[in-house]
């Protein structure tokens, strides 16, 4: 006997409940349920915890072979790279090099890079990058379910992330990142580009740099973060002509791409020139656990392998 699947699906508009599928339903009804409330033609789409993409290429396949339990919950985004790919068809086809109907690129004239500020809790990398990938889905509390992706990851390549790499022994930097009260750096971002197989750019405030983690892995996606010194917040694209939009990731492969690295490089001049970083040499930090007092990363992390304390605030 079929059993209804009860979807709650996250989308750029708000969530939407799906009732009308059951686990003898397919792939391909649960795409034209989800077109249909989106009004996205290419579609992506993440489930389970950490979120995973679901391929929606086996169209034949069961729902019920993939979702276990009757209540499920989806990330919906537009496939970008997807219309990219149509549009890049387009313009093969088309004998003056242009294409034939309007398309909505994504530069300068259409719109803008906008920060997402997430709670400086400890977890900020972790949720910027999860507002990221899921192209929009706010939840402070996801910090928790990627720092397993990281241990898991550790422990697995334990030739790649040797000592010398991490800093410390293998096992001791996989019990310190579990905690809530540890932060991420590049470590965390290179293992979480490889694991959702997307390149994420942290944008350096500092430096007016960018940061470019899978770079080199020929990626067909990217995201943005913005980086202070010490703190990780999202970027987002709004379009111009519809406020309040939310666009997060990017083809890597357009003509859109090289712009959107300008202007991210724009975001953190202008950031720095109004003062919006940390100078992580000179910075005050306190032991939320002790109460002394440091200046600088150099001093904290000193105390930090001394006493074990590693929750600090900025004063």
């Amino acid at each position: 006997m079929a059993k209804t699947i009860n979807f709650r699906c996250k989308t750029p508009s708000g969530t939407i409940q799906i009732s009308n599928l059951t686990d003898q339903n397919r792939v391909l009804d649960l795409k034209a349920a989800l077109s249909s409330i989106t009004g996205f033609s290419q579609l992506s789409v993440l489930y389970s915890y950490p979120p995973k993409e679901l391929d929606l290429s086996k169209e034949d396949t069961l729902l019920g072979e993939i979702f276990k339990s009757l209540r499920e919950s989806l990330i919906i985004s537009e496939n970008l790279s997807g219309n990219i790919k149509e549009v890049n068809s387009q313009l093969k086809h088309c004998p003056t090099g242009r294409v034939a109907h309007s398309v909505d690129f994504l530069n300068r004239n259409t719109g803008k890079l906008v920060r997402k500020v997430v709670p400086a809790n400890n977890s900020c990398l972790f949720t910027a990058v999860y507002f990221c990938i899921s192209n929009g889905v706010f939840d402070p509390t996801i910090g928790r379910s990627l720092r397993k992706v990281i241990v898991s990851k550790l422990k697995e390549d334990q030739i790649q992330y040797n000592d010398a790499i991490l800093g410390c022994p293998n096992e001791e930097y996989r019990k310190k990142i579990i905690s809530d009260d540890v932060w991420g750096g590049s470590i965390e971002l290179k293992i979480l580009s490889e694991y959702y197989s997307m390149e994420i750019v942290a944008v350096d405030t500092l430096n007016v740099r960018l940061n470019r983690f899978g770079e080199d892995k020929n990626y067909s996606s990217m995201i943005f973060l913005i980086y202070d010194g010490i703190h990780y917040d999202a970027l987002y694209f709004e379009k111009r002509d519809k406020p309040g939009s939310v666009i997060t990731i990017f083809p890597t492969k357009s003509q859109d791409s090289s712009e959107l690295l300008v202007m991210a490089l724009e975001v953190a001049k202008e950031a720095k020139s109004k003062g919006q970083f940390t100078d992580i040499k000179n910075f005050k930090l306190k032991c939320l656990a002790c109460s002394d007092c440091f200046t600088g990363s150099e001093e904290a992390n000193l105390h930090a392998s001394k006493t074990g304390h590693t929750n600090f605030g900025e004063f």
